[in-house]
Order: structure tokens, then C-alpha cells, then sequence
């Protein structure tokens, strides 16, 4: 990889900045900033919010003076965590904004012309009393992290897949990437089964590179006199995956992925 280079000096704050979203034809960025309430950084009791901002480019490496995303509302709450969709016409981002299952939630909003829709919250499938952060969409499928949903402690990450308007049982991703500590910011490439996320289990926060490995594995469905079963249903709906039927040898096609739980 290359060494980095900062993005853009008007960027700079003498705050946290990131993390950091660009829509999938590098002509707008959305990113967080960590923020004292009052803007005086030295006032301690004036407390730190997050915030979100949005820039857009003018040529290479030139881009506008970012400005506040519009549900920004730091006296009252926090807005971060933003998450273009692979088209840049929906907006993910975590929010503990009034009206919440809990601490943060996640919450998407839809470009209308040169404005944002109503903040939408993706709803108990995906939120909970605890707090869910740093949403990622590709293709259909929904990344974050939460300390509240079944796991291994601290932030996990999760996934749900969307359909028809609403989202998937959530499925913890398991031991090859979440551990005891926090395990956050996953940005996944489907295409590839490749990406990078963000966890403190040495002590500070590292980014890791991800690497889905995928094993066949042959299943046939046979009757009492061993013979293949056309047409039987094999049910997967208690994992939050869709039932299958069987081919005229009896076999199936499933996909598997990590930290799926039929045990329920």
C-alpha cells in the first residue's frame, strides 16, 4: 500500500475526524467529526458530540468546504458512523437521536435532489436497547457493529441481508473475526470476499484485513432405501435463511456463512 497523505487541509480540525465514507465514484465523501458542543475545545464540562459532514469534489484532489449533514443535532444528540450505498443515494449512518430502540441506532436516509429524506430507523431487526454502529451496505447487505446483541463481548459485528423491503434474522459473524474486545468498522467487497475492519484486541485500535474462505461441502437427501429424494424441503428459516428443495439426485445448494446459528 501506499504511505498515506491527508485528504484535504480544510478538513482538519483539532478533533477526531473519521471514520470516513466515499460514494463508489470518489465525487463525494462523508465523514465524522468529534466535536465540543460549544466549539471551544479547553471547556471540559461543555462535553463532545458527533457529527457528520458531507463534501463534494471539484477536480482532483480539490474538493468543496464540507458542510453539516442536515440531521446534525449536537446540543441534543450524536450523528456518525455515515455509510454511502454503493449508488451514493442512500446514507447509513448511527444516530442515539430521540425516538431510538435504545443508545445508538442505525438509520438511513435517501438523496431527493440536493436534500436528504426523513432519517428512517431501520427498526428492531436491526436495533436494540444497546447501541449499533458503523453500518456498511454493499449489494444488498447490511454490516455493523453492536454491543448489545449476542456475542462474544464488547462490540461484534453483524449482518443482515435486505429483501423486499425489510431486513434478515441478524447473523454475528463468529470467531474469525469477532473476539471479547470491540470489533467494529467492517468495509466488505462481496465481489472479492475481501475487506478491512477496525479492533482493539491488542489494546489499541488496528485495522485487519478480512478474507472469507469458502469450503464445499456435498450433502445428499436418501429415502429409507438409500435412494435420492426429489423435491424435499429442507428448512433453514430458524437460521434466518430461506428453506431449500432438493434436485432430482437430492442434493441442495446452500451458502453458509460464518456465525450462522440454526439452534434457536
Amino acid at each position: 500500500m501506499t504511505k498515506p497523505t491527508i485528504l484535504k487541509t480544510s478538513f482538519k480540525a483539532k478533533t477526531n475526524e473519521g471514520p470516513v465514507s466515499f460514494t463508489a465514484d470518489g465525487k463525494k465523501v462523508a465523514y465524522m467529526s468529534n466535536e465540543f458542543v460549544d466549539g471551544v475545545r479547553n471547556i471540559p464540562e461543555a462535553g463532545s458530540k458527533m457529527r457528520i459532514y458531507i463534501a463534494d469534489v471539484i477536480a482532483d484532489d480539490e474538493w468543496k468546504m464540507p458542510q453539516p449533514f442536515v440531521y446534525n443535532n449536537p446540543e441534543s444528540y450524536n450523528t456518525g458512523y455515515p455509510a454511502f450505498s454503493p449508488d451514493g443515494n442512500a446514507l447509513y449512518f448511527a444516530s442515539d437521536m430521540p425516538g431510538g430502540y435504545g443508545g445508538m441506532d442505525i438509520y438511513v436516509c435517501y438523496k431527493t435532489g440536493d436534500s436528504w429524506s426523513a432519517a428512517q430507523n431501520l427498526g428492531d431487526r436491526v436495533n436494540s436497547p444497546g447501541d449499533e454502529i458503523a453500518p456498511f451496505i454493499g449489494e444488498g447487505t447490511l454490516y455493523f457493529s453492536s454491543n448489545y446483541l449476542p456475542g462474544f463481548g464488547g462490540m461484534d459485528i453483524f449482518r443482515a441481508e435486505q429483501a423486499g423491503g425489510s431486513w434478515s434474522t441478524v447473523l454475528h459473524l463468529g470467531t474469525g473475526i469477532n473476539t471479547a474486545y470491540d470489533d467494529y468498522g467492517l468495509v466488505f467487497d462481496n465481489a472479492r470476499g475481501y475487506g478491512y475492519m477496525t479492533s482493539n484486541r491488542t489494546g489499541n485500535d488496528d485495522i485487519y484485513s478480512v478474507k472469507v474462505t469458502s469450503e464445499r461441502i456435498e450433502i445428499v437427501v436418501l429415502n429409507d432405501r438409500n435412494q435420492p429424494i426429489q423435491g424435499a424441503k429442507i428448512d433453514f428459516t430458524a437460521c434466518g435463511e430461506p428453506a431449500v428443495v432438493t434436485d432430482a439426485n437430492g442434493r441442495f445448494k446452500f451458502i453458509a456463512n460464518s456465525g450462522l446459528d440454526c439452534e434457536k
